[in-house]
């Protein structure tokens, strides 16, 4: 994006191979309904949070869930190298489907309900279709070495139900640290297996104050 380019003519796209993680030999997996993060401004790592293993189609098999141990993953844009962080001390689950935003001038990434799915992680496949709804909002903060995550309650605004399916944006220039501006989704109860489409919510302000 630094140089002119015309779309119709000469659009270049570059593909980057997956690789190991050099210090534990595991590759990072390929899931849908995360999150990516652009980190901190002054370091060249992009995160990788959440997600679920698709599995709709299964000519060539299905693919095994791993544990929910490590939800979150690094790319170094300089090294080409994947890092892997264990944060299930707050994130015990890996879910999907939830509302994302990040504020890179805090180093801060949100991820706000989501679902648990029989293919989201290990010893969740007597689900079915069922889902099972994730209150709160998983908030990682990517200014050390070691990201470090809390889980922040949405009970204020949805009292024991989950906020699936929305939409989150950060704006900066509101208030001391921003805010938070979640729109749209369904809710469902919380942490109980359920077989429906959800409540439609309105447009709601979650205030961001947590440094």
């Amino acid at each position: 994006m630094t140089d002119s380019w015309d779309w119709k003519v000469n659009i270049t796209e570059l593909a980057i191979a997956k690789t190991e993680n050099t210090n534990t030999g595991t590759y990072p997996p390929s899931l849908w309904g995360g999150a990516m993060f652009s980190g901190n401004s002054n370091e060249d790592l992009v995160f990788t949070f959440a997600g679920t293993y698709f599995d709709l189609n299964s000519t060539f098999g299905s693919p095994s869930p791993d544990p929910p141990t490590y939800t979150l993953w690094s790319y170094d844009k300089s090294s080409n190298s994947w890092d892997q962080y264990d944060i299930s001390l707050v994130s015990t689950v890996r879910p999907s489907n939830g509302a994302y935003a990040d504020a890179p001038d805090q180093s801060l990434g949100f991820y706000l309900g989501g679902e648990l799915d029989q293919s989201s992680q290990q010893g969740l496949n007597s689900l079915g279709n069922n889902t099972i709804p994730i209150a709160g909002m998983i908030v990682i903060n990517m200014t050390v070495a070691e990201p470090s995550a809390m889980n922040v309650s949405t009970d204020p605004i949805a009292s024991g139900e989950a906020i699936i399916g929305s939409s989150l944006s950060y704006i900066p220039e509101v208030g001391p640290n921003g805010i938070l501006v979640a729109m749209g989704g369904v809710t469902k109860p919380a942490a109980t297996p359920v077989l429906n489409n959800g409540t439609l919510v309105s447009q709601f302000i979650v205030l961001l104050d947590l440094l």
